[in-house]
């Protein structure tokens, strides 16, 4: 695709969901990194938050647009602002992320290489209290943890950036997986030999969780997802975790293994 200078070269994409009360400064954010070099469109999904919507709509720009979906599921949100781009590249990321001041002229650079296919970006971590430090390094723990599974396993919602040819060649977001659905597109993709790449140079913020009950949210629509995902595709879920649904869910859904799975998390 052959863009002008005035025409946007990808879209950045998020839900107002769990936005922690960042969103506003989310978008700010991004539109004070819009310059003539750097085009880009903003798709913000108004998940039902009437007043934080009324208070975004004024500040966005002719190509930004603010699209309607209150669903419950995060997966389903952003497969409808993913489905409203209109540019080859999509970066799919949360209402409370913030970009770092380079991070617009960053992506610009490597996106203009072409050699890659889908991208995870770098992330810092904005700690606010002692919870939101439980939630940074629950993430680095199990970020540790997975690494040794591969690149695609590192994929996650702060930050990924992918060409939407690949999205839609995958099926979009399988909305079934809720917050585990970023992590099967990511598995779709290396099935299919697309080409992953980690962008460290290319950062964003991470503003963690203050209060126990948004991780155990996070954490239990993980679980779910990764579970189901077991059931309904438990031949792909063994090549890619090894191992079988009973060693890695068991009796997942049961209240004394959420709460142990929580405990853990506080333990970090």
């Amino acid at each position: 695709m052959t863009l002008s200078k005035d025409q946007p070269k990808f879209t950045v994409v998020f839900p107002l969901y769990d936005d922690r009360g960042q969103a506003v400064r989310a978008v700010k954010s991004w539109i004070d990194q819009r310059t003539f070099d750097d085009q880009f469109e903003l798709v913000i999904v108004d998940a039902g938050q009437t007043d934080l919507a009324a208070m975004i709509r004024p500040l966005l720009g002719p190509a930004d647009r603010l699209v309607e979906c209150p669903a419950g599921n995060e997966a389903t949100m952003y497969n409808v602002g993913a489905f409203a781009s209109r540019t080859a590249w999509i970066l799919l990321t949360e209402s409370h992320v913030l970009p770092a001041a380079d991070c617009v002229a960053s992506l610009q650079n490597r996106l203009a290489a072409d050699d890659f296919d889908a991208g995870t970006l770098g992330s810092a971590n904005v700690v606010r209290s002692r919870f939101s430090d439980i939630d940074a390094r629950t993430f680095h723990a199990e970020l540790s943890a997975v690494q040794v599974l591969g690149l695609w396993r590192q994929f996650g919602l702060r930050g990924i950036v992918v060409r939407r040819q690949a999205l839609e060649a995958v099926g979009w977001f399988a909305e079934q997986y809720h917050r585990f659905s970023e992590t099967v597109f990511a598995i779709r993709l290396d099935l299919e030999h697309y080409r992953l790449v980690e962008l460290a140079d290319v950062v964003v913020a991470h503003v963690d969780t203050d209060n126990v009950p948004e991780l155990a949210r996070a954490m239990y629509l993980g679980r779910v997802g990764f579970c189901r995902f077991w059931e309904n595709e438990p031949e792909l879920a063994a090549q890619y975790f090894g191992g079988s649904m009973e060693e890695h869910c068991g009796t997942w859904n049961s209240p004394r293994r959420i709460r142990e799975s929580l405990a853990a998390a506080l333990r970090i």
